[in-house]
């Protein structure tokens, strides 16, 4: 009588163990779906980017540097090209919220992003941009991108700019 009640509970804790295994597996599969999707989210941007990249030309630099400094002078096609650079920037700040969201990035690695975008939204043209092309992003996303630019100065970024241009003009001359 003894061992028949211990293959039952032999047999109980298989089964139970089968079922653990099932779930699992299960587990893991949904964990690898997720994977998938969100790896579909990023070569979306990726793929977007690399068109951005094309669209920005050589003199993305000029662009930059009148949207900086002499917002005013921007040409339409250097227009084009501050929106391609600041979208860029965009893009892999929204990859790191999206992996973020999907529980594939820290904290630390969202902080880390939004930094990044505060960076290039810091001068005024990006803030016209951003204020403008915020209706492409998820909700959620700006909502802590506008939090974040809500306390920050948009001239920081030029006051930099130009102490960097000061400073390096400072500099020897080479012999």
């Amino acid at each position: 009588m003894n061992l028949d009640r211990l293959n039952q509970w032999l047999a109980l804790g298989a089964n139970v163990g089968v079922v653990v295994g099932f779930l699992l597996i299960a587990a893991q599969l949904n964990l690898n779906t997720e994977a998938i999707r969100l790896q579909h989210r990023v070569d979306l941007n990726r793929a977007t980017n690399a068109g951005e990249i094309a669209f920005m030309g050589e003199t993305t630099h000029v662009a930059f540097a009148n949207a900086v400094l002499k917002p005013s002078e921007l040409t339409d096609e250097q227009m084009g090209q501050v929106w391609a650079y600041v979208n860029l920037a965009l893009t892999a700040v929204e990859n790191t919220w999206i992996a973020y969201q999907a529980g594939f990035a820290t904290e630390g690695d969202w902080e880390n992003a939004r930094r990044v975008a505060k960076v290039y939204l810091g001068f005024r043209v990006a803030r016209i941009y951003w204020r403008n092309a915020k209706a492409n992003y998820p909700a959620q996303f700006v909502d802590a991108i506008d939090a974040d630019l809500s306390d920050s100065d948009p001239d920081l970024f030029k006051r930099q700019y130009l102490g960097m241009l000061a400073e390096i003009r400072e500099l020897e001359p080479a012999q």
